[in-house]
């Protein structure tokens, strides 16, 4: 019996949101609506669109979350000052977003400032993971390849993993040289069995003074989805500051429990200007493409190793 005009802007979207629900169109235009409400509103929103989507009904879905569009979306136009700046798959629209807010295209490194001479190199190795985790022994050999390696040539393509249909982004201010996975005693590996201690290995060359970078990985699933990501702010990890003309090697460490399937490895520098602006210096996106053990006896994402008792019958 309350009037509408005396509800909040975001309880004002749900009861519209639940009113229009309860058609079936051959259009339904969402504007930023899924953005309220708590988690269990959401979650009965999402379902509900599920099966409108499988009822044959086009959603027309106007959104920032790149999460929600890869979730919901088959196709996606992305606007810029109120005009069409890309239409396209969902994937290639997320891209397309990021570069827009972040800055700088795929480019030519090689053009990029900095010292060019192999004498002017320095080289500092760094370890984003717990304090006191050391390499796994198979990728001790690894680290040595990388640290000598001088010759200022990206090496993608010489790994295993290496997906050519990567998409990269970034001010150039600093480059990812070269990758490398290890799943225990496997080095650059493409096939990860369950439990494995999984490392990975970046090489960066800086070419401009980064005083506090940022240096991050996710793992997505075919449709684009980050699975799990991390990176060294999150992990409350200060690093030591990158120089312009010197190179460093950094790794991650994780134990998988990822179901089994195929995931694809971003990699990324990043850093922080004066207006508190995440600024990605080299971003690339499924640099990788892993293969994932099969757990034929897990659903969903994540394996929890889950036990199961029979107490007795009653």
């Amino acid at each position: 019996d309350q009037p509408v005009k005396t509800y909040s802007s975001g309880m004002f979207l749900r009861v519209a949101f639940a009113a229009a629900i309860q058609v079936r169109p051959d259009i339904f235009i969402i504007d930023e609506a899924l953005a309220v409400g708590d988690a269990k509103f959401q979650e009965k929103c999402f379902r509900k669109l599920a099966d409108l989507h499988e009822a044959g009904v086009s959603i027309l879905l106007v959104s920032h979350s790149v999460t929600t569009m890869l979730q919901i979306c088959d196709r996606c136009t992305l606007l810029e000052e109120g005009k069409i700046s890309f239409v396209g798959e969902t994937k290639e629209a997320v891209n397309a977003y990021h570069e827009l807010i972040y800055g700088g295209g795929q480019g030519d490194f090689s053009a990029a400032s900095g010292a060019s001479s192999i004498q002017a190199l320095g080289l500092v190795s760094k370890v984003a993971a717990k304090p006191g985790v050391e390499e796994l022994p198979a990728a001790r050999a690894v680290l040595e390849s990388l640290r000598f390696d001088t010759t200022l040539v990206e090496r993608f393509d010489a790994r295993r993993s290496f997906n050519s249909n990567f998409h990269r982004i970034g001010n150039k201010q600093a480059q990812i040289m070269d990758y490398i996975v290890v799943s225990d005693s496997d080095v650059d590996a493409i096939k990860v069995d369950r439990e494995s201690d999984v490392e990975i290995y970046l090489r960066i060359r800086y070419h401009h003074d980064i005083p506090s970078p940022i240096v991050g990985m996710a793992l997505a699933n075919r449709e684009g989805t980050n699975i799990f990501g991390t990176n060294t702010q999150l992990m409350s990890r200060s690093l030591s500051p990158g120089k312009a003309g010197h190179l460093a090697i950094y790794r991650f460490r994780f134990r998988n429990r990822l179901a089994g399937g195929h995931y694809f490895l971003n990699l990324g520098i990043a850093s922080v200007n004066v207006n508190g602006e995440t600024c990605f210096l080299d971003n690339i996106r499924s640099i990788a493409h892993l293969i994932f053990e099969a757990t034929p006896a897990v659903t969903g994402h994540v394996d929890l190793d889950c036990a199961f008792v029979e107490d007795g019958v009653l």
